[in-house]
């Protein structure tokens, strides 16, 4: 029998999302296009090379899980997990940046609403979004909030 950690849900989704992702391309902070950087729980350490740049990217951050300690009270155990979502456009409409945040949230509320689920994880709640209140052009950021269960795992002691 296997047990799921939590942070299986993490690498679960970075797989879907690299498969379902894959095709687009944004700018990057050099104003080169590029594809989507999925991240997992953090964006990677900044190195000493100069042309590094995390733009643009989803980092996939576990938050938080509530774990039953009856079977009978849930059907498995919850798990926060936040998408945070990162982009940069250097178009002086000013609103480029928003433009390409918004069509990857899109594509990813898609995604899971078409999946619900992902090999050992199902979305349990309705699926938040939210982009940064604040202009920061040439910037763009937002996330979407999802909740998940795992399967349940049994009780041995049965004197309850």
């Amino acid at each position: 029998r296997k047990i799921m950690v939590s942070f299986a849900l993490v690498d679960e989704l970075a797989e879907a999302l690299k498969s379902e992702l894959r095709d687009l391309y944004f700018e990057d902070a050099f104003g080169e296009r590029t594809k989507l950087k999925i991240y997992k729980q953090n964006l990677s350490p900044q190195s000493e090379d100069t042309d590094f740049s995390p733009f643009p990217y989803v980092i996939l951050k576990l938050l938080s899980g509530v774990a039953p300690i009856d079977e009978r009270a849930s059907n498995g155990e919850g798990i926060r997990l936040l998408i945070l979502v990162g982009t940069i456009n250097h178009e002086k409409s000013g609103d480029a940046a928003c433009r390409d945040l918004v069509g990857i949230i899109q594509r990813i509320k898609e995604f899971l609403q078409r999946k619900g689920a992902i090999k050992h994880f199902i979305l349990s709640d309705d699926i938040e979004w939210a982009i940064h209140e604040e202009d920061e052009w040439p910037y763009a950021f937002g996330g979407v909030d999802t909740k998940w269960k795992t399967r349940t795992i049994r009780r041995e002691d049965r004197l309850i």
